[in-house]
């Protein structure tokens, strides 16, 4: 066998490691200017508008915004490969420095002062106001207290518009068609782009269904949070986005909301799942989600022979129950760790803690007899009956 001559690609490999080395190198150097030029930046911004106490109280909402915007440019820098310069041009042409540095409010009848984390596309007008105040019925955005005052003398909703599908004492839903409803449906779009940061604006919101969540007292039908549902998906997702604002959370709507998406396959006859990605705490949210309704039907069809207290039921018929995906259930499964595998098969090992710590917090669940809903048939479906 001869001989490999090994010098050219040692030399050539000495070279791509000092090529990477430098490079990593330029990379960091980047990312710590970036990061130094971001803190200035708020810094002044800040100080221009707010007195030097306001400042001290405003940087605790600073800091996460600082932080967001230096992970952004350093993923934009991996991938552009640009000098710090065009950049910073590059991340401003993409408004990402544009925050909205002002707070939402709702009309004076229910006043909820909200302090934005992310940007979204408002008219450019209106981000140079300290507050943005918006009509909570109809989604209106405003400059001024005046101009709100003007808008509810002739706005007349006191609830979404679209159809009424659930009450329970003060608790209702909207069915909203993002066809039918447009300016509402692009109004509901841009509030929601200030919160999650995985959100993507719907621009064109006709292939979506908005499902609204609202609080009832004697002013009307106050928005909670809603989700999204694409119509015409080929995939049986359930629902596409979905946000609790603020003044709301950590009261279990949130829950509720992917409670009542699942409801709603279960009416349509499918088995449903969220589209992904799902951001971390959307994960979290379902993974608890899960855990639970797996823990409610396992409950519901315990054995009743006298000898074991764990039923027998398969992967495939939790799905059928519970209109989880079979992956789904499959995670939530792991994730309580009570799936063994034993003599070739895999079988279900659940203690009576488990079931005690279940029922210990149970939360807010739809009640099906409270929800007046009709399955549409999508256009795939429409076609397929025409083609029989």
């Amino acid at each position: 066998m001869g001989q490999v001559d090994l010098s050219h690609s040692h030399e050539s490999s000495t070279a791509r490691n000092a090529n990477n080395t430098e490079s990593e190198l330029s990379h960091r150097t980047i990312r710590v200017v970036s990061f130094i030029w971001i803190f200035i930046y708020y810094t002044f911004e800040t100080a221009s508008e707010l007195s030097l106490t306001d400042v001290r109280h405003d940087r605790r909402s600073m800091i996460p915004r600082m932080i967001h915007e230096y992970r952004v440019i350093s993923k934009f820098e991996l991938v552009l490969q640009s000098s710090f310069v065009s950049m910073l041009i590059h991340q401003r042409v993409l408004h990402i420095f544009s925050y909205i540095d002002f707070w939402c409010q709702f009309n004076n009848k229910r006043r909820y002062f909200i302090n934005p984390w992310y940007f979204s596309p408002y008219p450019e007008e209106l981000i140079s106001c300290s507050v943005l105040y918006i009509c909570e019925f109809c989604l209106k955005y405003c400059k001024d207290t005046d101009a709100l005052k003007r808008h509810r003398t002739k706005c007349t909703l006191t609830h979404p518009p679209g159809n009424e599908i659930y009450r329970n004492g003060t608790i209702s839903f909207f069915e909203v068609d993002g066809r039918k409803n447009k300016t509402y449906s692009h109004h509901l779009c841009l509030l929601a782009k200030l919160f999650p940061d995985h959100k993507t604006l719907y621009y064109d919101t006709d292939p979506f269904m908005f499902y609204i969540l609202t609080e009832f007292d004697a002013q009307g039908f106050h928005i909670v949070g809603y989700f999204s549902k694409d119509k015409e998906t080929n995939e049986d997702y359930n629902l596409s986005c979905i946000l609790t604002l603020p003044p709301y959370q950590k009261k279990g709507y949130g829950h509720f909301m992917i409670d009542f998406s699942y409801t709603l396959s279960k009416l349509e006859n499918k088995i449903g799942t969220p589209e992904r990605p799902l951001s971390d705490l959307g994960l979290l949210s379902y993974r608890r989600y899960w855990s639970e309704t797996i823990i409610e039907a396992l409950l519901k069809h315990r054995s009743k022979d006298g000898e074991s207290e764990s039923p027998s039921l398969s992967i495939n018929d939790l799905s059928e129950i519970s209109a989880i995906m079979k992956e789904d259930v499959l995670a939530a499964l792991q994730n309580l760790n009570i799936i063994r595998y034993q003599q070739g098969s895999y079988v279900l090992s659940i203690t009576k803690d488990l079931f005690d710590s279940y029922q210990d917090k149970r939360r807010l669940r739809v009640d099906s007899k409270c929800l007046f809903w009709t399955p549409k048939l999508s256009t795939r479906q429409i076609n397929q009956l025409q083609n029989k």
